[in-house]
C-alpha cells in the first residue's frame, strides 16, 4: 500500500489529472484516512469544481463512510450543475430521509421522474412516501415494481413487506419476510425482520 502510494504521489506531483486524484484518494479511503482522501478531492475541485465525475466519487466516498452532511454537501453542488442527476437525487433524498428532513420526499420524487425504471430509485421514492404521508396504495406498486426488476434486493424486500403489512396484508408480508431471513440472513437489517415477522404470527 505504501509503494502504491508513494507513486501515485508522485504521479499527483508531476501531472495533477483527475484520474490520479481520484486513484490516490480511493486509496487513501482503502488504507481508512477519510479526512485525506476528502481534502485531496477537495482541492482538486477548488481547482476544477466543474469535474462532475471527482465530485460524484466523493459524495460517494463520504456518505458510504457515514459522513453524511459533508456528502449532501456535495450531491447539492452536483446538481447545481446538473438537475436531473438521479443518482444525485437519490442519494440525497436518503440522506435527507434519515436526517428526518421534509425535502427528501420531494428529492426522492425527482429521482423517480429522472429514471423511473431504476429498482433502487423506485424503492427509494416508494419508501420515503410510505414514510413521509403514510399512505399505502401507492407505495404498494412503487415496491413491487422495483421488487420485479430487481428481485434480489433485500431491502426492496423488506420494505415491501413493510408496507404490505401496515395494508393488512399479513400473509404476502409474511412470504416476503421468510424469503429475505432465508436467502439474507446477516442482513443489515435482519432484527427487525425477525421482528416483524413475529408480530404477524410467525
Amino acid at each position: 500500500m505504501k509503494t502504491a502510494e508513494q507513486d501515485l504521489r508522485r504521479a499527483y506531483e508531476i501531472d495533477k489529472t483527475a484520474e490520479v486524484t481520484r486513484l490516490l484518494s480511493a486509496l487513501l479511503e482503502r488504507s481508512g484516512r477519510i479526512d485525506d482522501a476528502r481534502q485531496l478531492a477537495l482541492d482538486w475541485l477548488a481547482h476544477s469544481p466543474g469535474d462532475i465525475q471527482t465530485r460524484r466519487e466523493l459524495a460517494v466516498m463520504l456518505q458510504r463512510n457515514g459522513r453524511a452532511e459533508q456528502a449532501a454537501e456535495q450531491y447539492e453542488a452536483l446538481l447545481t450543475q446538473k438537475p436531473g442527476d438521479f443518482a444525485a437525487l437519490n442519494n440525497l433524498a436518503w440522506i435527507r430521509h434519515e436526517a428526518k428532513d421534509e425535502r427528501a420526499l420531494d428529492l426522492a420524487r425527482r429521482a423517480y421522474q429522472a429514471a423511473p425504471g431504476n429498482a433502487f430509485v423506485i424503492d427509494t421514492y416508494g419508501w420515503i412516501l410510505f414514510k413521509t404521508e403514510h399512505v399505502t396504495p401507492e407505495p404498494q406498486r412503487l415496491l413491487k415494481e422495483a421488487l420485479l426488476i430487481n428481485p434480489a434486493n433485500p431491502d426492496i424486500r423488506f420494505h415491501l413487506a413493510t408496507v404490505l403489512a401496515a395494508a393488512g396484508d399479513k400473509q404476502q408480508a409474511r412470504s416476503l419476510l421468510r424469503a429475505l431471513l432465508s436467502r439474507h440472513p446477516n442482513y443489515q437489517d435482519a432484527a427487525e425482520a425477525r421482528d416483524l415477522l413475529g408480530r404477524l404470527g410467525g
